[in-house]
């Protein structure tokens, strides 16, 4: 059966989140309630792009039309949040994702698009950018031991700068 891709309405939210929730690649930023967040806080269109195959969702694609005086119109996977990109159960899935997503950057004439998910983004012949890196360490028992293992010189510098 051929992978269909749909924009999402608030009936199917919970097949959404329900997909997100077992998605190990997912962050709290793929969840559906950003979308009526970011909606009602900034009047952002927000296309919530889903990957069905058959009735079931295999593969999900948050979007955000933004409109700024300095950058233009651009799309991005959930704004101001470093996770929110492209999931999907298999390659072919997430393609397809950031294929629509490419249509409808181009039918609202948008300057750019950001796509941020971890990991590599589905191949599609389009420039790209990799400026952004993300630090995970394990944190340790307590805030105490947390502040010893840091390097303290470093963060004081830190904390300093203008």
């Amino acid at each position: 059966m051929a992978i269909e891709i749909r924009n999402c309405t608030t009936e199917q939210s919970s097949a959404w989140d329900s997909y997100v929730a077992g998605n190990a690649a997912a962050s709290n930023y793929h969840r559906w309630g950003w979308k009526a967040a970011i909606e009602r806080t900034f009047g952002w269109q927000s296309f919530y792009l889903a990957a069905f195959d058959g009735g079931r969702i295999v593969g999900v694609l948050p979007l955000v039309l933004q409109t700024s005086r300095i950058f233009g119109r651009f799309l991005t996977s959930i704004p101001f949040f470093s996770y929110g990109g492209v999931l999907g159960d298999s390659n072919e899935n997430e393609r397809a994702l950031v294929v629509e997503a490419i249509k409808i950057a181009k039918q609202h004439e948008v300057g750019f698009m950001e796509l941020r998910h971890r990991g590599e983004a589905p191949k599609v012949d389009l420039p790209t950018r990799e400026h952004k890196i993300t630090f995970i360490r394990d944190l340790p028992e307590n805030e105490e031991a947390l502040w010893k293992s840091l390097d303290r010189l470093q963060v004081h510098e830190r904390a300093c700068l203008p």
